[in-house]
């Protein structure tokens, strides 16, 4: 289910900024892209994650064909959404926060687990809050966030600014999205896993 999106954005507070300028010399900040809306960044010392979406299931999507010799299973909106765990153990050993700009499968499905296995700390909407406790993530290490926080955190800060998702929706040439004029939905504050594909 989609939700009320918003965009995370990391930007260096005054106190980050000389740290990481005095840093810059031995290698500053780093950023990895992990593949679809997923980045890590890091200076070293902390670690933040963006939208890591590791698991990469096997979809049908509307822009997308499905490469034929792929065996893996394929899922549809009915199918149990699960993790990639080994996936993920293989390129992530450690975060400090896992920001979650909307709760769509291919930016949030990931977070639980990664969160669980790091202690990291989720940043996101309030569909990811109900997400990502329904799958275990203890409250403490959870910020829900509307847009316009900015939260100051030991050697970093992060700006929430508001954003609608699918901002081409009325661009030209593009067919009129049926569904535009609904408010958007929220992941239901009393769901119980498993979750279908289809629910996030």
């Amino acid at each position: 289910m989609p939700d009320r999106c918003k965009i995370l954005t990391l930007l260096m507070s005054a106190a980050f900024a000389w740290p990481l300028m005095a840093q810059s010399e031995r290698g500053g900040v780093q950023l990895k892209y992990l593949g679809t809306a997923g980045w890590e960044i890091t200076d070293g010392r902390s670690v933040v994650l963006i939208d890591p979406y590791l698991s990469r299931l096997r979809r049908v999507t509307p822009n997308d064909t499905v490469d034929p010799a792929d065996n893996r299973p394929l899922f549809d909106n009915a199918a149990i959404a699960q993790s990639d765990t080994a996936t993920i153990d293989a390129h992530i050993q450690r975060a400090d926060f896992v920001l979650i700009t909307h709760t769509h499968y291919d930016h949030a499905l990931d977070a639980p687990y990664i969160a669980s296995k790091t202690g990291a700390t989720i940043i996101g909407t309030e569909s990811t809050y109900y997400y990502a406790r329904a799958q275990g993530v203890p409250a403490d290490k959870l910020i829900v966030v509307r847009g316009g926080e900015d939260y100051a955190f030991e050697g970093l800060s992060v700006r929430v600014i508001p954003s609608l998702h699918g901002v081409l929706r009325r661009a030209p040439n593009r067919r009129t999205d049926p569904n535009a004029s609904l408010p958007p939905a929220i992941f239901p504050r009393d769901a119980k896993p498993p979750f279908r594909m289809g629910d996030l």
